[in-house]
């Protein structure tokens, strides 16, 4: 029998509502995060394509305006939710208590720490250089 007690019932339910709640939430920011790449992309694209021979300035004015910032900026921020939902799937997925043992919950919280302190930095960097902060 895999159940000795009542107190492996309650860790094998944990471990598997973990696992239905991280994927739950994982297609629809993907989904918007593909959406603003595809987007970015078709942008870029129209512009090459409607101003043939682009100089340096002409690609320098369009990267600069208002709307490719603010477009930049929205396209920075949904990968950044991106990765933050696959680095915290992971973490939930693989950092446990059937891995780690007691320490699981430090551990993944110093996981978790880690990977928000990186994706600060990423997201303040991109701010810095759209907007020169």
């Amino acid at each position: 029998n895999r159940f000795q007690t009542a107190g492996d019932v309650v860790a094998a339910l944990e471990n598997w509502s973990v696992s239905a709640h991280a994927s739950a939430g994982v297609a629809p920011a993907r989904g918007r995060s593909a959406l603003m790449g595809a987007m970015g992309a078709i942008g870029v694209v129209g512009f090459l394509v409607v101003t043939p021979g682009v100089s340096y300035e002409q690609w320098l004015a369009y990267q600069g305006s208002g709307a490719m910032r603010l477009f930049s900026t929205l396209a920075v921020l949904a990968t950044a939710g991106h990765a933050w939902v696959g680095m915290w799937t992971i973490g939930t997925d693989y950092i446990r208590g059937h891995y780690f043992g007691r320490q699981a919950t430090l551990a993944r919280g110093l996981y978790q720490l880690v990977c928000a302190g990186v994706l600060f930095i990423f997201v303040g960097w991109a701010l810095e250089l759209f907007w020169r902060l």
